[in-house]
């Protein structure tokens, strides 16, 4: 009668109460430790409600993290150029493959003469700036990456900055062969980081195993039960807690149990068992009645927006990352650059290979004729333009 009355004094609040003052991330947070304690969604590394909400929150802020490491690359105007043309490509895809991409690039800047006609002077700027440039894009990137994929998930978020600052400032020379082979030495980071569909499954389970709880969670709060009532309210809270009790201090006999064939509860059946039992004005069914469709909301979002955003951004940061440090690796190598300095600047001529800026057509045409020809060598204009573009790759 005790426990009864108890209950009983609760359910005279106003319900409007139980959800005043928290946000959504508070209510986020709230569902997914219920979620994980109970058993109902696993995640890696054991974490914890709080330490999922901050990953979820922290894929908000991908496009946030892209604006700062362009910014940072902004500080020098040639490389920004050279890297973010071989990030239209997918390091993740085939790293040696994307090296050779971005060579291409940095021989076709030279031969154009975009950078003048001093070689040793282009490479020198490099070579001065664009360590310190791919430390700080490093640290921005590893910043996200540890709040992205923290220690509790088992990821080894800050081994991140550590592998990559150790590839570029150890042997400069082979820092993008180095650097490559210590992200997949990461293992399961490593993976996460580098192949978008992986990262996207990795969140996506989380996600979807959390909504799925969430909306059965939702059914049993907005429906009480046949037996939900004063005595339901404290009968039920009793028995979930001599379950709970159970397991932390009689798991032996619990094991045994369950390999003679006994039909054991999870955590969550009884979590959901004592739900149905709870006075239709229970606080704590008020409470969920609130929260839960808010909650549900949430995460949604976060499968359909944050989640395909993150993935989109981590890719390119990658991408953008390893193009820096490839073209670090080709100015600093003895031997690629002086395949660069080799090449002479200008060399390429992509303005008018036709030398069709004075063509003169003939006046017997007629206007139809005349646009027909333009796009004629229009269209050869450019297939000399890809030629001379192949011989760099």
């Amino acid at each position: 009668m005790k426990l009864i009355m108890e209950n009983w004094r609760g359910y005279t609040h106003n319900d409007a109460v139980l959800v005043e003052g928290l946000n959504v991330k508070d209510i986020v947070m709230d569902m997914a430790q219920v979620a994980i304690s109970t058993g109902a969604v696993a995640v890696s590394g054991g974490a914890g409600g709080d330490v999922v909400t901050d990953s979820l929150f922290a894929a908000k802020t991908a496009q946030e993290v892209l604006e700062e490491v362009m910014a940072l690359l902004g500080e020098y105007t040639l490389l920004e150029s050279i890297v973010t043309q071989a990030a239209q490509l997918n390091y993740g895809d085939n790293p040696d493959a994307f090296y050779q991409e971005v060579k291409g690039l940095v021989k076709k800047t030279v031969s154009s003469g975009t950078i003048g006609e001093n070689v040793q002077e282009f490479i020198k700027d490099i070579q001065e700036s664009a360590q310190q440039i791919i430390n700080k894009i490093v640290r921005a990137i590893s910043k996200w990456v540890s709040a992205l994929l923290p220690d509790d998930f088992g990821l080894a978020g800050p081994a991140f900055e550590i592998t990559l600052t150790n590839a570029i400032t150890s042997a400069a020379e082979n820092a993008y062969n180095l650097a490559s082979k210590g992200v997949t030495a990461l293992g399961e980071t490593g993976k996460l980081l580098t192949d978008p569909e992986a990262l996207q499954a990795f969140f996506t389970q989380i996600v979807q195993d959390m909504v799925s709880f969430l909306q059965e969670f939702n059914s049993i709060a907005q429906n009480p039960g046949e037996q939900a009532g004063l005595v339901g309210s404290a009968v039920g809270s009793l028995q979930f807690g001599f379950e709970t009790m159970s397991r932390l201090y009689a798991a032996p006999p619990r094991a045994l149990m369950s390999a003679m064939g006994v039909d054991l509860d999870t955590p969550a059946e009884d979590f959901f068992d004592m739900l149905d039992k709870m006075h239709a004005k229970d606080p704590r069914r008020l409470a969920f009645q609130k929260s839960i469709p808010l909650a549900i909301n949430a995460f949604n979002d976060v499968l359909k927006e944050w989640i395909p955003k993150a993935v989109t951004v981590m890719g390119k940061l990658i991408s953008l990352l390893f193009a820096s440090i490839a073209v670090f690796q080709i100015v600093m190598n003895p031997e690629e650059r002086k395949e660069i300095l080799k090449i002479k600047p200008g060399s390429a001529d992509l303005s008018d290979p036709l030398e069709i800026d004075d063509l003169e057509f003939t006046p017997d045409l007629g206007p139809e004729d005349m646009q027909a020809m333009r796009e004629f060598v229009q269209t050869e204009r450019m297939r000399l333009i890809m030629e001379n573009w192949r011989q760099f790759k």
